[in-house]
């Protein structure tokens, strides 16, 4: 029960799903995406339990935890109310899941959607969790950076929304924004060049844009 994944964007299902085979077993899904992307994971469904007539289901026996980047995070056990967050972002191009069960596991089992998110190097780009972080352009000389695409990912805590406060702003000018521009979007699903998802906000040329919230 050992799966590897390499693909930029996959689902991952228990083994039986959407019944819970019920034996005693640890399986072990790798996520390893590319150099400069992080992994975006999506809880679809999550229902993870033993049998409470031998159990406390408190002890969490039957379980998932999640190693974020070569043992830099481990993230749980999550099993019964006690849920992995709907939305996660690793810090690195690698992740693992860990699913122990036994003959008293009962529940449907879990599935999640990943998808790699690309960070371009280590000054362009990035994931912040934390209020009042400050993302900004690499700057060469008096101007920033040419021919670069940078992806930065905000994620704030369930029921919470982001608030964008601008310090300063100045790219390029021109119309419609086609050349040198800023993008947001209000998802992590959204796909940059994709009609199907469309930005909050698009920015060019200079002037300090107002605060922008988040829909969520």
């Amino acid at each position: 029960c050992d799966y590897k994944l390499d693909s930029e964007q996959g689902t991952i299902t228990s083994p039986g799903y959407p019944n819970l085979t019920s034996s005693d077993r640890v399986c072990t899904y790798t996520i390893s995406t590319a150099t400069n992307t992080v992994i975006s994971l999506k809880r679809i469904d999550f229902q993870l339990s033993t049998d409470q007539f031998f159990y406390d289901d408190n002890d969490c026996l039957t379980s998932l935890r999640i190693n974020d980047g070569l043992n830099r995070q481990i993230l749980g056990p999550y099993c019964g109310k006690n849920q992995p967050d709907e939305n996660f972002v690793s810090e690195t191009n690698y992740l693992q899941l860990h699913l122990t069960t036994n003959i008293d596991s009962i529940g449907r089992g879990f599935k999640f959607e990943y998808r790699a998110l690309a960070t371009g190097n280590d000054k362009c780009g990035g994931v912040h969790t934390r209020s009042g972080d400050h993302i900004h352009l690499p700057v060469d000389g008096d101007s920033y950076a040419g021919e670069a695409t940078c992806y930065w990912v905000i994620m704030a805590p369930a029921n919470k929304a982001i608030r964008v406060h601008w310090n300063s702003f100045s790219l390029e000018s021109s119309v419609d924004c086609g050349y040198d521009y800023l993008e947001i979007y209000d998802s992590l699903g959204a796909q940059v060049n994709d009609e199907k998802s469309k930005p909050m906000a698009k920015y060019c040329g200079i002037g300090v844009p107002e605060d922008l919230i988040s829909h969520s």
